[in-house]
């Protein structure tokens, strides 16, 4: 029988963590005393904060959802606010256009690139792949070349984007890697 390997460096049970992307910081310290709100819209950006108190700032992260999604369901909140947002060099959301168009003040900061690491693991047969990000589909190709008895499972429409065109892959129906964990191992007991 296959692995589950998550592209990830998140632990979830009955899977194995397969980190093929790392984040280098960039050296910034955010001024937070001039805005409102503060978004998120990674789990990496969320690490970076817990250096900050943010007890005088309303802080909305996204869960489970994809940033476009997030950000049209927290716009009413943020209507009028200072908003800051720090993130990755590379989105591949929507969000700052959203934010442009609907008129919100807001400040992007770059706080972290995503990078593509090396992996000398042997990825087995028959295994499932679930790519958690456009970064992790580049970073997983650059490693190694797909095999037909692989199975790739992809965690929302945005990442499926970034699929490439001929390789067959499945969503869950709730974007989350725990979800993903699921229908990975309903798909390795179909094959």
């Amino acid at each position: 029988m296959g692995v589950i390997y998550i592209l990830s460096d998140k632990k979830i049970h009955n899977s194995t963590s397969l980190s093929l992307i790392t984040q280098e910081y960039f050296d910034i310290k955010l001024d937070l005393q001039n805005y409102d709100v503060i978004i998120s819209t990674s789990r990496k950006t969320v690490e970076f904060l817990q250096n900050y108190n943010l007890s005088h700032i309303k802080h909305l992260a996204l869960k489970n959802q994809n940033a476009d999604t997030f950000i049209a369901e927290i716009l009413p909140l943020i209507k009028n606010k200072r908003v800051i947002y720090p993130r990755a060099k590379k989105i591949v959301s929507n969000i700052i256009e959203i934010m442009k168009n609907n008129k919100i003040n807001f400040h992007d900061v770059i706080i972290y690139e995503t990078k593509c690491s090396k992996s000398n693991i042997k990825i087995k047969l028959n295994s499932a792949i679930i790519f958690s990000s456009p970064s992790t589909i580049e970073c997983f190709f650059a490693n190694y070349k797909w095999h037909s008895s692989y199975i790739a499972i992809v965690i929302g429409e945005t990442t499926a984007q970034y699929m490439p065109k001929d390789l067959e892959y499945f969503i869950p129906s709730v974007s989350s890697l725990e979800s993903c964990v699921d229908l990975a191992k309903e798909k390795i007991l179909l094959k």
